[in-house]
């Protein structure tokens, strides 16, 4: 009798053994999918965020080229003082902003540097844009430098 007795709790032991083995195994591969399920949920956020960047995009290098224009059209009206202009935009969701300083190397009013700064939503972008002058003609663009752009 006592035989008997020990070989069922040899088998209830290796029965515990073998459950503990498969909570092991269960876990194990709980684990492994959540660690699928976080890296699909960064990819799907970083995938999101590209997306939006290219849509605003064109919408930004939109306003850029329009600050462009407006910069040169705040000099022909009030020459290179130091000043910072706010361009009202058509679009809601967008803003222009545009600041004039003279230029470090040019003669007095013959030159100016200008910093235009577009947003959209919740995306910026900036561009440096160097004017210059012949006498009392027409202000025009001696070099452009795109200083921030969202990444695309």
């Amino acid at each position: 009798m006592m035989l008997r007795d020990a070989r069922q709790l040899t088998c209830k032991a290796a029965r515990k053994s073998r459950t503990g083995f498969s909570l092991m195994i269960v876990m194990a591969a709980i684990m492994i999918m959540a660690g699928g399920v976080a890296a699909i949920s960064i990819l799907f956020a970083t995938d999101a965020k590209r997306t939006r960047a290219a849509l605003a995009g064109p919408e930004l290098r939109q306003l850029l080229a329009a600050g462009e224009a407006a910069a040169r059209d705040e000099l022909a009206a009030r020459g290179t003082a130091a000043r910072d202009v706010t361009v009202t935009t058509p679009v809601d969701a967008a803003g222009l902003k545009v600041h004039i300083a003279p230029s470090d190397g040019g003669a007095a009013n013959s030159a100016a540097d200008v910093r235009v700064i577009a947003e959209f939503r919740s995306m910026r972008a900036a561009q440096l844009v160097q004017f210059v002058r012949q006498g009392d003609g027409p202000w025009t663009v001696k070099a452009v430098r795109l200083e921030q752009m969202p990444i695309q």
